[in-house]
């Protein structure tokens, strides 16, 4: 599946995080469409010690967070529409996307009030922080005829500028590396695999040449050396070496028992995954893949999750 909005017509047979993510079903007090004030949020008084895995789950409408690499239940948040991507920054700040209602939720480590909300359009799908700046870009996706966008937040806050890559139609997932450089992964109009980079200090993105087909990509992270893309429709993340405007696959990592990941997260030498048809969450080393060593369990249709470090 992909981590992304239109996940469209084309890919509903293949990616069911797609097919989730802009239900054309109406608001209630029972629908993850349905905001509300977020009564009944909780936070341990010990959150706030502990490393905290954060997992959106878009079915439920809430993010709950676990203590890391413990997962012991921490906190919970209710009453989010739509809760999808996730990122966080250095200072443990968490974002989440909410897609079907245009905004980013930003919340302090072991919060449960947002301190920041973002509205953004048309829809946003994934998040990712710049460690050297501090710049918040964003994936948005569009539901309506016409391509979507990437927003870039100058140190998270105020007027976005807006970017497109050129030949992406959809854009689905991003992500900087540790050098400032925004990365964006998506589809052409006939749902071919693209990617591109915004070098630091660039005003546009430039087309990445990959030499390895991704069938139904979708999320991308910087593990530090390679720029990791899931395919979806394989439970597979393919690490690609960037250099001069190529991306040269460098390795597989095989995901047993991952059904349909949508945005994973790279923690050093462990993978973290929500399982949208299998309803939990897994955890699998790095970059080894093969059986999952943990899983969090219960959860109805989780899509994202992040690690914020206390």
């Amino acid at each position: 599946m992909n981590i992304r909005l239109v996940w469209v017509a084309a890919l509903l047979a293949t990616s069911a995080c797609a097919s989730q993510a802009i239900p054309n079903t109406p608001a209630g007090p029972n629908s993850a469409l349905a905001d509300s004030a977020g009564g009944n949020s909780w936070a341990s008084p010990d959150a706030k010690r502990h490393d905290l895995l954060y997992v959106s789950d878009f079915g439920s409408g809430s993010v709950s967070a676990y203590s890391y690499p413990e997962l012991q239940p921490m906190a919970t948040l209710h009453g989010l529409a739509s809760p999808a991507g996730e990122c966080s920054d250095r200072a443990g700040n968490v974002y989440i996307t909410q897609p079907n209602v245009g905004r980013i939720r930003e919340y302090a480590h072991g919060g449960t009030t947002p301190i920041a909300i973002f509205k953004s359009s048309p829809a946003p799908t994934a998040c990712s922080v710049d460690p050297v700046s501090g710049n918040l870009a964003v994936a948005n996706e569009s539901s309506k005829a016409g391509p979507s966008e990437v927003t870039v937040y100058a140190a998270a806050q105020g007027k976005p500028a807006i970017y497109s890559a050129k030949g992406m139609y959809q854009h689905y997932a991003v992500a900087y590396d540790g050098a400032g450089d925004l990365f964006v992964d998506g589809v052409s109009r006939n749902l071919k695999f693209r990617l591109a980079e915004l070098a630091k200090g660039a005003g546009g993105f430039e087309a990445v040449l990959a030499d390895h087909q991704v069938r139904v990509p979708g999320n991308i992270q910087w593990d530090g050396t390679y720029l990791a893309v899931g395919d979806q429709s394989k439970g597979q993340l393919f690490r690609f070496a960037i250099a001069g405007g190529r991306a040269t696959l460098a390795g597989t990592v095989a995901l047993s028992d991952a059904w349909d990941p949508c945005q994973f997260w790279i923690a050093g030498a462990t993978v973290i995954g929500p399982n949208f048809l299998g309803s939990n969450v897994s955890i699998w080393n790095y970059p080894d893949g093969g059986a999952p060593t943990k899983t969090i369990s219960g959860l109805d249709k989780p899509f994202g999750v992040t690690i914020s470090a206390r």
